[in-house]
């Protein structure tokens, strides 16, 4: 700062230093080897064509209030997924409990259990955790 700007109300930087300011953002998962790809060239009518060899295969929550699929590693960043993913887990348990058990697995229909026992082992925050003890 300069000795100027100590009379003035608003500091200011000098005009050769910027301020930048960080914003955060959304990052989507990606695979953590290449994908193996082979890409052929039909013809020059029919164009190209690219084949992948060994996909990926992706764990995804379907939220239907948003409409919405989330991949399952986005539920430990975004609170308001564990809250959703949370609320689900208690309502589910709580039919269970009553002995309802077609509507407890009907409600479970958008999340596979492969998923949540992914989830449970490998990814999510304690939150999850203590609502299935």
């Amino acid at each position: 700062m300069l000795r100027t700007s100590a009379k003035s109300l608003a500091s200011y930087c000098p005009p050769r230093l910027t301020v930048e300011k960080m914003y955060p953002v959304h990052w989507a998962r990606v695979p953590n080897d290449c994908l193996r790809t082979t890409a052929l060239k039909l013809s020059d009518v029919r164009g190209w064509s690219v084949l992948c060899d060994d996909p990926v295969r992706m764990l995804m929550v379907y939220v239907p209030e948003k409409d919405m699929s989330y991949d399952i590693l986005e539920l430990i960043e975004k609170e308001e997924l564990l809250v959703f993913h949370r609320q689900t887990l208690d309502l589910y348990c709580k039919l269970a409990a009553h002995g309802n058990q077609r509507v407890a697995h009907l409600l479970c229909s958008h999340v596979d259990e492969d998923q949540i026992m992914y989830a449970v082992k490998n990814h999510c925050k304690f939150l999850i955790l203590v609502k299935l003890i």
